[in-house]
């Protein structure tokens, strides 16, 4: 189930694979906002890969 921080598919808001990509890589301490980005977007698509593509992990 790869995807590329870039995927627009399973965005939780339009925008969020923007932004989650055009932050710098360099070894630096992130932002609140970078944070929440990030960590809001790779949720989204992690979610909707595992919803397509391995539902029954999902079953609880």
């Amino acid at each position: 189930m790869w995807f590329s921080i870039d995927s627009t598919e399973g965005e939780a808001q339009a925008g969020d694979a923007a932004f989650a990509s055009a932050i710098d890589t360099n070894l630096r301490r992130l932002s609140e906002t970078e944070m929440n980005v990030l960590t809001q977007h790779g949720a989204a698509l992690v979610n909707t890969r595992i919803e397509r593509y391995a539902p029954e992990r999902l079953a609880g």
